[in-house]
């Protein structure tokens, strides 16, 4: 039976227990296949639009012009702020074209040395390039700050993608996805999120975009101890939208992380990745290997925070 494609098999008479936990492991193994396929998809540079999470709006309609762009070699640019996915958008493009399967080159323009930008990718005139991979291109050339002839070059089909506050039907599905993903690849029995958590995050404006809401699910992930994300694994969501939070305040009885100080004003992050490391440890009663995995950091990354905010890692 496991053999013709089963996931599992209750013998009988079958417990409610033993079925709850039958289907979370088809669950958790369903979104992990679902995750190896488009990985493997976005390796071999074959991924497609249907692999993007979205939920109707103004992200449909912007991969609706995408699909169109993809059916030809027309020049395309895709804009957008920070965080907003126009990289994936750029792999379903590219696996939806006659160049699927073909090498997928990203250029962190970032990370480029300023005075090597125009020279490696461009070779135009020194500062005109600069600070350009997410402002408005257009306005970068009214002010003189990108070529204008390369602007015209580029922006033959442009696609603008929306920031995550102007798309909020997005965030349901795209939170179902993170807490999917990272919860198997975590190993964690999270199924979703509550009602009141999910109304919370559809009330922030998101100004890092989908990037933020995964980064901030996965930390509720890591510190979820149910079944379900509830309103306190958000502290810092609920503290920037002035809402108060058993998580958010000093001496949080829960277990949480203060991030108001004694003056009542917002603690560092340096200070906040020092408790949250402390708070990791006590909690996996000093298995650093497990407190690397549980942070996402590697296990001599960890020494290191360990060792540069004095923390005494030992019980």
């Amino acid at each position: 039976m496991i053999q013709a494609g089963a996931a599992d098999f209750i013998p009988k008479p079958a417990s409610p227990e033993r079925l709850l936990v039958s289907m979370g492991n088809a669950l958790k193994m369903n979104a992990m296949t679902g995750q190896v396929s488009r990985l493997s998809r976005q390796v071999e540079g074959r991924m497609r639009f249907d692999d993007l999470i979205t939920g109707g709006g103004a992200m449909t309609m912007a991969l609706d012009l995408a699909r169109r762009a993809a059916s030809s070699n027309i020049p395309i640019s895709i804009e957008g702020e920070s965080g907003v996915d126009k990289e994936m958008v750029a792999r379903a493009l590219q696996g939806s074209s006659e160049r699927a399967g073909r090498p997928f080159v990203a250029v962190n323009c970032g990370a480029i040395q300023e005075n090597l930008v125009e020279i490696m990718l461009f070779a135009h005139e020194k500062g005109a390039f600069t600070g350009a991979t997410n402002r408005e291109l257009q306005q970068q050339v009214s002010e003189g700050k990108f070529r204008e002839d390369l602007f015209y070059r580029l922006n033959v089909f442009p696609i603008q993608i929306p920031p995550l506050r102007d798309r909020l039907e997005n965030i349901p599905p795209l939170s179902a996805h993170f807490v999917a993903k990272l919860a198997a690849t975590d190993g964690k029995a999270v199924r979703g999120l509550s009602g009141d958590a999910l109304e919370l995050l559809m009330g922030f404006d998101w100004p890092g975009n989908v990037r933020q809401l995964e980064n901030v699910i996965f930390r509720a992930v890591v510190f979820c101890d149910g079944d379900e994300l509830t309103l306190e694994g958000f502290p810092q969501i609920a503290q920037s939208m002035g809402m108060a939070s058993p998580m958010a305040h000093n001496g949080g009885a829960n277990g949480g992380l203060p991030v108001l100080n004694a003056a009542g004003d917002i603690r560092t992050l340096d200070a906040m990745e020092a408790d949250m490391i402390r708070l990791a440890i006590d909690k996996y009663e000093g298995h650093m290997t497990k407190v690397g995995r549980r942070l996402g950091i590697s296990r001599s990354t960890l020494y290191c925070k360990v060792s540069e905010f004095g923390i005494d890692a030992g019980r």
